[in-house]
């Protein structure tokens, strides 16, 4: 009941692209108008949209101090690119919105279609939000400190098997 009721008030912190629709599609049309109002040697991570997601697992690792799993199904396929961009946008969403936690983890996860009934759920990428202590060193002091985000670009393998999320994603 706590996972469910964390859940949904992340994904109402958090969202997703798609929900934030009109709002974050006004916000994108300003930032295409700034950027065309820049010099064209911008770097390609300032051009790169971040994708679009949904959140469909939330777990608490640890309740003191909290320390919890996001696990993210990607509505679009992209670049690395274009996942760093979107994991840098979950991991500081997580840290804004809870504010009793001193670390997360975040699996962007992507269906690929085998057949014509049926796909996989692979990890894309995953990123930590953590204190300088790291995850397994954070402590409820470490909320006041400040955090860094890790991204990385191979399945960690924690990702598959720790929560069933290939189960959680297909079930949705």
């Amino acid at each position: 009941m706590a996972s469910a009721l964390l859940a949904a008030s992340i994904l109402a912190c958090v969202g997703s692209e798609s929900e934030r629709g009109s709002a974050g599609a006004a916000a994108r049309r300003e930032g295409e108008a700034v950027q065309q109002r820049q010099p064209t040697s911008t770097l390609e991570w300032d051009t790169v949209p971040a994708l679009e997601y949904e959140l469909f697992q939330a777990s608490i690792d640890s309740e003191v101090p909290r320390k919890a799993t996001y696990r993210f199904l990607l509505l679009q396929s992209g670049t690395a690119t274009a996942l760093s961009k979107t994991m840098r946008e979950v991991l500081d969403s997580l840290g804004r919105a809870d504010t009793a936690l001193v670390a997360a983890r975040a699996v962007l996860y992507e269906y690929r279609p085998t057949g014509p009934r049926g796909g996989k759920v692979l990890p894309r990428a995953w990123g930590e939000w953590v204190p300088p202590e790291g995850w397994d060193g954070a402590s409820a002091d470490s909320r006041r400190r400040f955090h860094r985000s890790y991204i990385y670009h191979f399945d960690p393998g924690w990702s598959r098997s720790s929560h069933g999320a290939s189960e959680a994603a297909q079930g949705r």
